[in-house]
């Protein structure tokens, strides 16, 4: 069964900002200060997802579609389990 796929980025600069300086021990932006800007479906474990998702929305055809590249700090919930983007991996969010 195919999984509802949403991705959230950073929906001010500020946040955007936060979201770069949380790599060097600063707090990320919170859920607020986020927006969905994806909304798509695929199967898999979500490990598979999350890995696929991160190359999709780094190609250059993406990228050119008015959207920023998936970078550290964005968010992609599989179903209702979210993840944070990290400088490496993914970081399981408590709801």
């Amino acid at each position: 069964m195919k999984k509802r796929i949403t991705l959230y980025q950073a929906a001010t600069e500020e946040a955007f900002s936060k979201n770069m300086m949380a790599r060097f021990g600063k707090d990320y932006a919170s859920m607020d200060e986020m927006e969905a800007v994806v909304m798509l479906r695929m199967e898999g474990e979500d490990m598979y997802i999350l890995d696929k998702c991160f190359i999709l929305f780094n190609q250059k055809e993406y990228r050119y579609s008015l959207n920023y590249s998936m970078s550290v700090g964005d968010v992609i919930a599989i179903d209702k389990t979210m993840y944070r983007c990290l400088p490496i991996g993914w970081k399981f969010m408590e709801s």
